[in-house]
């Protein structure tokens, strides 16, 4: 092997490497906000067809059954859904304005 093949293949692996210590990051990101979003009163459903296409890892709001409800999908880690009312959401967002965020990332339990 050459010294240029032999850089491509470090560039490679250091690639590799990079994409999933990014990968782990954001499983971490995505455990934390589900603990989150537990605490704030979502309850975690399986995911079924009904509510495939959900854009992954973002809060949505829908209406069901006339009702506003709030939905988080993760089919990556968990391939769930966290179902939340707007007393839930509320909850979570006055903790991510407020600081808590920050205060939180502090906590080894999730």
């Amino acid at each position: 092997m050459n010294s240029r093949h032999a850089w491509l293949l470090v560039l490679a692996a250091a690639a590799a490497a990079a994409t999933s210590g990014c990968d782990s990051v954001e499983r971490e990101q995505a455990a934390f906000t589900e603990k989150l979003l537990a605490d704030a009163g979502f309850r975690r459903v399986p995911e079924n067809e009904t509510l495939a296409g959900l854009p992954p890892r973002e809060i949505v709001a829908r209406s069901q059954g006339g009702k506003k409800v709030y939905l988080y999908s993760d089919i990556e880690n968990c391939r769930c859904v966290y179902l939340g009312s707007p007393e839930a959401y509320s909850r979570y967002q006055g903790w991510m304005e407020g600081g808590e965020i920050a205060r939180a990332m502090t906590w080894n339990d999730y």
